[in-house]
């Protein structure tokens, strides 16, 4: 029953905030039909509503779809306590919203062409976002006001990321090099140059003390983040490695690639462990759950794949985007999974219901077995 109130208030948020009062008379209504809050309550209630099609028997994994922009969706972040989304889109803006009722805060514009990629400071302050104008842009998170623009990319820029510390930033770019910056005093530090051709995607690792890359020259690099020195070229995809992220321990690294490809790494040894394959089209987002078991990528194909990062083992299919997956973010407690897409839609998972039916379905094998 504690659930299912959890899920009536995330599905219902609006109806709730609207007219609490009238909550048994609308919003249950709509709530599925199987559920204990139902059950229980609709048969004590008098109302002239009665929902006859289209309501499911259980609460669906898509909890949510936002919508409010108005060109492709590039890339999705939630703020480290969990309450804010950010996403950038091909319309040049940022947008906040509301993570529990999917509500829009507010459009954050500066950038004069399209918007890559977003990131939240690690204390949740600040936004740096990388746009096709070639600049990279740093944001007060709670104003939305705009900081100041750094200069120094000759292309796209694809990629930005925070260190854990917060005091570097990260760009990559279309330019084949990766640039670090100094957030408190905005100036440049570093350009790192070891790929042969674009940089999509750098991430550091938990403890700030490497870099790693992923390129159109099919490779991952890893760097040391204070000096920039290039420490190896990680090789076994076919095609170009458009994003990488660590796990929550620091221990492992993924790669996707156009191969359809995800690749799982030993990140202190740059050993491959592993090649998870699921999807029929290119990989475009992965990311790790908070506590490192699972793994969550998105595909050409319209559709994200849930993995056991530990066993390298399929968990689920979940299919709500009618385009290309662009992005995919855990939420900070890991219950929750955002999708961005080029259909211009955003979308909102329960991500332990779709962990723990691969559970249920593996006991139930377990138990035919034996």
């Amino acid at each position: 029953m504690l659930a299912d109130a959890h899920w009536f208030i995330l599905a219902h948020s609006e109806v709730i905030r609207a007219s609490a009062l009238q909550v048994y008379h609308s919003a249950l209504a709509f709530t599925p039909h199987k559920t204990a809050l139902y059950k229980t309550y609709s048969k004590n209630v008098k109302s002239c509503v009665r929902v006859l099609q289209g309501v499911g028997a259980q609460w669906q994994q898509n909890l949510s779809t936002l919508i409010g922009h108005s060109g492709r969706v590039h890339s999705v972040a939630f703020s480290p306590d969990g309450l804010w989304l950010v996403s950038a889109s091909d319309d040049g803006a940022l947008c906040l919203w509301d993570a529990m009722s999917g509500a829009h805060a507010a459009a954050l514009e500066h950038h004069s062409e399209s918007v890559y990629s977003v990131a939240f400071s690690p204390d949740g302050l600040w936004l740096v976002s990388g746009s096709s104008d070639h600049t990279v842009c740093l944001w007060d998170a709670m104003s939305g006001i705009h900081i100041v623009t750094l200069h120094g990319h000759s292309d796209t820029v694809s990629s930005v990321a925070f260190s854990p510390d917060g005091l570097q930033l990260a760009s990559g770019s279309y330019d084949h090099t990766i640039s670090l910056w100094d957030t408190m005093s905005h100036t440049h530090i570093a350009t790192l140059q070891g790929h042969s051709n674009v940089v999509y995607l750098v991430t550091f690792s938990p403890d700030g003390l490497w870099l790693a890359s992923g390129s159109e020259d099919c490779t991952v690099c890893l760097w040391e983040a204070m000096s920039g020195l290039h420490i190896a070229a990680l090789q076994n995809h076919s095609l170009a490695v458009c994003l990488v992220a660590f796990s929550s321990n620091g221990l492992w690294l993924a790669s996707g690639s156009e191969d359809s490809t995800v690749c799982l790494w030993d990140a202190k040894s740059g050993a491959h462990i592993t090649t998870l394959q699921g999807h029929s089209d290119a990989v475009t987002s992965i990311a790790f759950s908070p506590n490192g078991l699972w793994l969550a990528s998105g595909s050409g194909d319209c559709t994200l794949c849930l993995w056991d990062a530990m066993l390298g083992v399929h968990i689920a299919t979940l299919h709500g985007h009618s385009g290309v997956v662009t992005s995919v973010a855990f939420s900070p407690d890991g219950l929750q999974l955002a999708s961005g897409s080029d259909d211009h839609s955003l979308c909102l998972w329960d991500a332990v219901r779709a962990t723990l039916r691969r559970e249920h379905q593996t006991n139930i094998d377990t138990d035919k077995s034996d």
